[in-house]
């Protein structure tokens, strides 16, 4: 089995045809619901970090990992538990934050927070949780 991302569509991992998802290596202890993004590519696979502002996100964790374990992360699709820094609004594009999902409203974004944002938000965050988003990751 090859260490590099395998997009997939429905493959038990939810009951809608629409998601992807790829595995990715934990470069640090990483929280289910967290944003990650691309930190090295080497032979025994491609290695992730937590969020941080202004990088292109390839995913969202659907699972905690430890440090240097392979963890499954969604790319593409409805997706029912994005962290967040508590102030997302239904209707605003997600951003990269620092280890969670931060908001823009969409007609305000700039070109620094737009080349950046990978969703949208469905609902209200419920404290630091989002319930409902709509993802596209960087290269999904």
């Amino acid at each position: 089995m090859s260490n590099y991302p395998t997009i997939t569509g429905n493959s038990g991992y939810g009951d809608q045809a629409d998601k992807s998802f790829a595995q990715f290596k934990a470069g640090e202890d990483i929280d289910k619901g967290a944003p990650v993004y691309i930190s090295t590519v080497a032979d025994d696979g491609i290695t992730v970090l937590m969020a941080k502002a202004d990088t292109p996100m390839v995913g969202i964790a659907t699972e905690d990992a430890d440090e240097g374990a392979f963890f499954k992360a969604q790319t593409k699709g409805f997706c029912e538990y994005i962290l967040t820094d508590g102030g997302v609004t239904s209707g605003q594009m997600l951003i990269p934050g620092t280890d969670v999902c931060d908001s823009v409203a969409i007609g305000s974004a700039d070109a620094a927070e737009a080349w950046v944002g990978f969703g949208i938000a469905l609902a209200d965050d419920a404290s630091t949780v989002l319930s409902a988003a709509w993802i596209d990751c960087f290269g999904s």
